[in-house]
């Protein structure tokens, strides 16, 4: 599926997203295209108070997922894995903080911490448990998973549960329609 962009250009987004999957450097496909002004410029602003991003979903079909989040400044998503997806995140816009986890004896545990700057890359491994906060006042990412992303789960810290959520929400707090399956901790 192709989407008009704002200068009336066309992008093969599913091209797109495998050529940067199958790179040691997303970043030179970007700009040997020319698209990371234009990605940022299709960036949404959240729905709602209870979303932590925008979320402009590219191209989907069951082999792959491009999408874009729009951040709020000092938003945090909830931690959540990406079910038996790959794929790579790249920060367009703003830097990020992103922490892993582990559930350990019932307990969410980070383990590890770290600043990704603009322009990273971060790899995306299925079942990993990590969490994304925006650093900046306008943080935009590029999200490429392959397959698209089913089953993801998100950790409800509070009332230590995991909830596996349809394929529409996102790394928030879903609403009861929304979640698929709960598990608490033990």
């Amino acid at each position: 599926m192709n989407l008009l962009t704002t200068d009336q250009e066309l992008i093969d987004y599913k091209s797109l997203g495998f050529d940067i999957l199958k790179s040691n450097d997303p970043l030179s496909i970007l700009e040997k295209f020319n698209v990371k002004e234009k990605l940022i410029s299709l960036s949404v602003k959240p729905l709602s108070l209870d979303q932590m991003y925008g979320r402009n979903v590219l191209f989907a079909d069951s082999s792959l997922e491009v999408m874009l989040a729009s951040w709020r400044e000092g938003q945090a998503c909830w931690a959540h894995n990406h079910g038996k997806s790959r794929g790579k995140v790249i920060n367009l816009s703003g830097d990020f903080e992103e922490v892993g986890y582990q559930l350990k004896n019932g307990e969410l545990e980070p383990f590890t911490q770290s600043i990704k700057k603009e322009g990273c890359v971060m790899d995306v491994l299925d079942g990993q448990i990590h969490s994304m906060k925006s650093l900046g006042e306008h943080g935009v990412t590029l999200h490429i998973y392959s397959p698209a992303i089913e089953e993801m789960s998100v950790y409800d810290q509070e009332k230590k549960q995991t909830y596996i959520v349809d394929d529409g929400c996102g790394a928030w707090k879903p609403n009861e329609q929304q979640i698929k399956a709960k598990e608490t901790w033990s």
